[in-house]
């Protein structure tokens, strides 16, 4: 019951049912039912659940689904079985037109993260996934290191982000570097990673004064190797993340995992407000922002519908864009760990399409 509750602290703090903002343009968002079906194959050594669903584009045909705490295993009327694992930390889905595969470690019974965590500050450490980019065969990874030193649900501390280099082909190490909380300021980056010309941008949150605001930093590829961060402040870049503003606009508390993307010539924002059930969207005419144009795309409704069901952390899938339809998915949770095996399909993430025209007006 305790990684349940950590997944729900880290991510996005317990829910509560809110209604929309006043003011606040409404978009209609239809549920996709088949999308999740694409991802969750039952099979012997097969993803069957987790949350985070957070994508990165390998190629025009291929992309990797990063999952938290996960379930890999069969699932036999849509129930699993009581000594299937948990996995807590990192799960690899690979998704293309020849199928998916997952990547974990351990073995069929006892799996374990794809990527494993050093122990840190003398204790045990789960890695967490962010978002990344690939250039040129390499895919680069941002990962939070997330430190518990004891057995209670508060008993963890968000230590360090993690910067892989891995082979795009199979998910291999090429090498891998630590950045303590302090280098970049307590700012929790490594989301939403692009390239425009010669600089990678990432964005990250932190909460100063009640609030939980945007912040953007850049940094270099120096031999496919990204070099040292510099902040936004105020319309120039800092060297110093203790110099970082938060990006302007009026926008909700942003969650934990959230997204960013160009679309033409606008950024678009997509984030489930930390601790809400609502999801919304805003745009930028540059990637410092401002943000505005607020949208509601949905209002979460399993929370309402049963109180032991928790939503969090909604994110966008781009590369998927058709026809104008954008799209996105929220994790879903349980606060009740017996309901993970009695009903195997509540811990999947819920999809859903909204026009991009809709968000862009």
């Amino acid at each position: 019951m305790r990684n349940i509750l950590l997944t729900v602290l880290l991510l996005a703090t317990f829910i509560a049912c809110k209604s929309a903002k006043e003011g606040t343009d409404k978009v209609v968002a239809t549920l996709d039912t088949t999308f999740v079906h694409k991802l969750f194959v039952n099979g012997k050594g097969n993803l069957s659940g987790g949350d985070g669903a957070i994508s990165i584009p390998l190629s025009v045909n291929r992309s990797l689904f990063l999952w938290g705490d996960s379930f890999v295993g069969e699932v036999e009327g849509n129930k699993r079985d009581t000594l299937s694992p948990l996995v807590v930390g990192n799960v690899f889905l690979d998704v293309s037109e020849k199928g998916v595969k997952t990547y974990c470690g351990g073995d069929a019974e006892h799996p374990t993260t794809w990527l494993l965590a050093d122990s840190l500050d003398g204790h045990k450490t789960v890695l967490w996934p962010e978002h990344g980019f690939v250039k040129d065969g390499i895919l680069h990874l941002f990962l939070a290191n997330i430190v518990m030193p004891g057995s209670g649900t508060w008993d963890f501390y968000w230590h360090s982000l993690m910067y892989y280099r891995l082979s795009v082909d199979d998910f291999s190490i090429i090498d891998k570097k630590m950045i303590t909380s302090d280098e970049v300021g307590g700012i929790h980056l490594g989301f939403a990673c692009m390239q425009e010309g010669d600089n990678i941008y990432t964005y990250g949150t932190k909460m100063v004064d009640g609030r939980t605001g945007l912040y953007l930093a850049k940094a270099k590829l120096v031999d496919n190797k990204l070099g040292g961060f510099f902040y936004y402040s105020n319309g120039k870049w800092v060297t110093s993340p203790l110099e970082a503003t938060m990006l302007s606009g009026k926008y909700t508390n942003i969650s934990e995992q959230f997204s960013v993307f160009k679309q033409e010539d606008k950024y678009i924002l997509l984030t489930q407000e930390r601790a809400g059930n609502n999801i919304y969207s805003y745009i930028a005419d540059s990637m410092e922002g401002p943000w505005y144009n607020e949208k509601l795309l949905y209002i979460t409704p399993e929370p309402s519908e049963n109180k032991n069901l928790i939503t969090y952390n909604a994110m966008a899938h781009h590369q998927y864009i058709k026809n104008d339809s954008l799209l996105i998915c929220y994790s879903v949770n349980t606060l009740d760990f017996s309901l993970l095996y009695d009903d195997a399909s509540v811990y999947r993430p819920r999809f859903l399409k909204v026009k991009l025209s809709d968000l862009m007006n």
